[in-house]
């Protein structure tokens, strides 16, 4: 270690070379993996190059054993949800190294490693309306910074996006006149394009405008990101700063910074547990599915084509309920009542006590007194 004291930084792709290099990006690029997955194959081969220099393991002489020791290091320091992330990552890079003839046979899967790890599926969270709305409330539009953070928040919640998509938004990719934005498929997670709406409202000729709420704030903002030198084909939401000569000036926003947005205007809200943008994409899904103002839920294929997802899975956690709307909804369905069910009534039967009461035996007989006493009299 030297002797400034800092650590010294273990040298990437140590014993890997150009291997990981081409199956990064050549390789898992011509599979049409997206850039986010290639980064986080390049971070798991990291993890297992730091792990095999921490113990001098050369590649020649590693073994399903070695494999089998180094993923079971991680179960104390990632999920298992993060375990069986690196063990795919290994895997896939280990049959590569096989195709290439570095490895004869892949370590990594071999039948000592055991099965993947049971991952406990978490429901997604949404913010409720109270959080939502001290949320949106947070930032101060009276600055540029501030004006832009409400607008984030805003797309966020009420269209879905993610974090990504939003941050590589262009200003041609906003077309105000049908209130929709344009998602480029590079920019997506399923590489699809697709083309969420933005709140608005509909006339009765068909006519959509977009609702005052977003269009006003959207206006200035689209005048202080013109001051800001930023072409019509530039980023439509970007770096401001009090300093004419801030070097991130008009540079795009990038994820962690919209996550540090979400958490700092959380934080701001009085909103006590931690806050992520994916949150808020949740929160738009819950939206969706239980209905604004006038009560009207979005159907799962609508949600599923506004937030892109390329399943249903995903989009049906949005429809479910809790118990007690399932039992409201279920009550206010009334199925029995469309049936015709039969009933069977006991039949009337006289018990010696009941021969003492004679309303009771007049009741059974269905008579009146009137016409007892005739019926008595004419026999």
């Amino acid at each position: 270690m030297p002797k400034s004291g800092r650590r010294e930084k273990l040298p990437t792709f140590l014993y890997w070379g150009p291997h990981a290099q081409e199956y990064i990006e050549e390789f898992r690029a011509s599979q049409g993996r997206s850039q986010a997955t290639r980064v986080l194959d390049r971070v798991q081969i990291e993890r297992l190059s730091k792990w095999m220099v921490a113990r001098g393991i050369f590649v020649e002489k590693f073994t399903a054993k070695d494999a089998a020791t180094f993923i079971t290091s991680l179960d104390s320091k990632l999920t298992a949800r993060g375990v069986n992330l690196c063990l795919q990552a290994c895997r896939s890079f280990g049959d590569f190294l096989v195709l290439r003839k570095v490895w004869t046979d892949n370590p990594f899967r071999s039948p000592e490693i055991g099965k993947r790890r049971e991952v406990v599926n978490r429901k997604p969270q949404g913010l409720s309306k109270e959080e939502l709305e001290a949320l949106l409330a947070a930032p101060d539009r009276r600055r540029a910074s501030g004006l832009r953070d409400f607008l984030v928040l805003y797309v966020l919640a009420f269209t879905g996006m993610r974090s990504g998509e939003v941050c590589n938004l262009r200003l041609s990719d906003l077309h105000r006149d049908s209130c929709r934005v344009r998602v480029a498929g590079e920019t997506t997670k399923t590489r699809t394009e697709r083309w969420p709406w933005l709140p608005h409202t509909k006339d009765g000729r068909g006519h959509r405008t977009l609702k005052p709420e977003l269009l006003k704030p959207l206006e200035q903002w689209l005048v202080i990101r013109e001051t800001l030198g930023v072409g019509p084909d530039g980023p439509l939401f970007v770096n401001v700063s009090r300093h004419p000569l801030h070097r991130d000036q008009g540079q795009p926003l990038t994820p962690r910074q919209v996550q540090q947005m979400v958490l700092r205007n959380g934080r701001r809200a009085g909103i006590a547990r931690r806050l992520h943008p994916h949150q808020l994409r949740h929160t738009a899904g819950f939206l969706m599915a239980r209905g604004g103002l006038t009560s009207k839920p979005m159907s799962p294929d609508q949600i599923m084509e506004q937030l892109g997802h390329v399943s249903l899975t995903m989009t049906l956690h949005y429809s479910k309920g809790t118990e007690e709307d399932t039992g409201d909804a279920f009550a206010a369905a009334d199925i029995s009542g469309a049936v015709r069910v039969p009933t069977r009534e006991r039949p009337r039967v006289l018990q010696p006590r009941d021969l003492q009461d004679k309303k009771r035996v007049l009741e059974v007989f269905g008579v009146s007194a009137e016409d007892m006493r005739e019926m008595l009299q004419e026999g």
